[in-house]
């Protein structure tokens, strides 16, 4: 799954995301109205994102990469490692930058 923005990830409805190598949920995603969605973080953290909020890479030179995205009142946060796991409903797919 290539993503870009937020209603990218959400295209499939409510759906979690796992670390590739640990398997351990580090993010929940529900849908809120046609426009937002609710991201629960790992520690319990939650906040409202706009689904056209943009996701960008921020490669890392010995691994993985970084799927990042900014909001004005939280500043620039990770959504998760590429190639990490989105499950949506009975489906899972591999997470990759646009």
């Amino acid at each position: 799954m290539i993503v870009k923005n937020f209603r990218d990830l959400m295209v499939h409805g409510a759906c979690t995301i796992q670390c590739l190598y640990s398997g351990e949920t580090v993010r929940t995603l529900t849908p809120r109205g046609d426009d937002d969605c609710l991201l629960v973080a790992g520690d319990g953290t939650a906040i409202t994102i706009p689904l056209d909020t943009e996701i960008t890479f921020e490669p890392w030179v010995f691994d993985r990469g970084n799927l990042i995205f900014s909001l004005p009142a939280e500043g620039t946060l990770k959504i998760c490692g590429e190639s990490d796991w989105l499950t949506a409903g009975e489906e899972t797919y591999q997470i990759f930058p646009a």
